[in-house]
């Protein structure tokens, strides 16, 4: 994301058409090899019929995209066609239902991925107080042990002085176990979190499975409109390019 879009692949650039499409203006990207539409909702139809930006993802060329690029885009051009339909009338009580658990879960997995990547920014921040608060312990250290062996080589070495090194070097260490813990903690707060949302992710991939399925078995009875076979066709496209 910090290369000019000059310097972007096709792909790239689809992903950040779908960061500026969904979310009102959020940093959201197509999520990496293995998410399906994760941290943003789908366009919703316009008031024409149509649908947003973020339909050109179904209109580009699959030679540059992934196939966990293709996939996404299948998923989102199935949810776009159960909206058109149900739009159109499509009476099927079932793929509404199917299509309002999609987003529930798509919204848990977000939630997810957010937290996670709140974790990964709190263990940044642990890790970097614990480097620097190490640092300055070292130095007070050495300056210290420094003095003390200078006053040890004259004589005139003290107690008091070598029970500050001792208690500079113990708190050095307490702080170093501290932080050793809390990023213990966050790295199993984190594994819990990757493990769930993994379940979650599998769960949205059979639920998008379970929509294609009653879309293919609905989608006969409403060809010929203009929306529909725009969107049928891209959808066929995609599904192609994963054979």
């Amino acid at each position: 994301m910090r290369a000019s879009i000059g310097a972007l692949s096709t792909s790239q650039q689809l992903k950040r058409r779908a960061r500026d499409s969904f979310g009102g203006g959020s940093d959201l990207t197509v999520p990496d090899a293995g998410q399906r539409w994760v941290g943003g909702a789908f366009d919703e139809p316009t008031a024409l019929g149509g649908y947003g930006p973020g339909d050109e993802l179904g209109r580009a060329t699959t030679d540059h995209l992934s196939p966990s690029d293709i996939r996404m885009v299948v998923d989102h051009l199935v949810l776009q066609l159960a909206e058109a339909i149900i739009d159109l009338g499509c009476s099927d009580f079932q793929l509404a239902i199917s299509a309002a658990e999609i987003a529930g879960t798509r919204g848990h997995v977000d939630g997810l991925a957010t937290r996670v990547e709140e974790l990964e920014r709190a263990r940044d921040a642990v890790a970097q107080r614990a480097r620097e608060s190490e640092a300055r312990f070292r130095f007070a250290v050495s300056e210290l042990r420094f003095e003390l062996e200078q006053a040890r080589g004259q004589g005139a070495a003290n107690r008091d002085m070598e029970f500050q090194l001792e208690q500079l070097e113990e708190r050095m260490s307490e702080l170093a176990s501290h932080a050793e813990r809390e990023l213990v903690d966050i790295d199993d707060r984190a594994i819990a979190l990757t493990a769930e949302r993994a379940t979650r992710e599998e769960e949205l991939a059979h639920q998008f499975s379970a929509l294609g399925r009653m879309v293919d078995d609905a989608i006969p009875r409403f060809r010929g409109h203009p929306i529909i076979e725009d969107i049928l066709g891209r959808l066929e496209r995609m599904r192609q390019a994963l054979v």
